[in-house]
């Protein structure tokens, strides 16, 4: 008898190898999406960064805030001459940074929160500091962060939730 077909064995075996490689590109597609949303996150904060950069340029001393503040949302989407605002929209000012982008939220664990903002990249600054609080998936040894909370300041990245820095008191100088 001369049978022209696959047993059912063969047959186990091929889906097996089948399921195993869906599954390991699964987890391949996984990691590639954590990847790219921490990128986009660390890009955000560096993007703010420049923009900062620039405005200190202008007036020697970042924008002040007498609390800390979300970036992204509704009432700090623009980085201009009068510091953060809803919109650089017909303004007569300089803009140092048109858009500020919101965090991707997929994938945190909602460390960072600025109030009642949670998933934020959270600033607070003086005169002479800036600090930007943001949360990333995975560690990134190449930069130095952890999984996590971490840190932006007018020196670079750091790993880590932010140190406090002095907060300006209306009507009281920090100098």
């Amino acid at each position: 008898m001369n049978n022209k077909g696959f047993t059912k064995v063969e047959i186990l075996i091929v889906v097996a190898v089948i399921g195993v490689l869906g599954v390991v590109a699964g987890m391949a597609v996984k990691s590639a999406r954590v990847q790219t949303r921490d990128a986009v996150r660390l890009s955000d904060v560096r993007q703010v960064q420049v923009g900062l950069e620039l405005y200190f340029n202008d007036f020697s001393s970042y924008p002040q805030t007498t609390e800390i503040i979300p970036l992204g949302q509704a009432s700090t989407v623009c980085l201009g001459s009068a510091g953060f605002a809803p919109s650089c929209a017909g303004a007569s000012q300089t803009v140092y940074l048109d858009t500020i982008g919101g965090t991707p939220r997929t994938g945190l664990k909602g460390l960072a929160s600025c109030g009642n903002i949670g998933d934020a990249y959270c600033y607070f600054g003086n005169a002479n500091q800036f600090r930007i609080q943001f949360e990333i998936e995975r560690k990134n040894s190449l930069l130095g962060l952890e999984r996590g909370m971490n840190c932006m300041t007018e020196s670079g990245l750091k790993a880590g939730a932010c140190q406090q820095i002095p907060v300006p008191t209306p009507g009281v100088s920090l100098d």
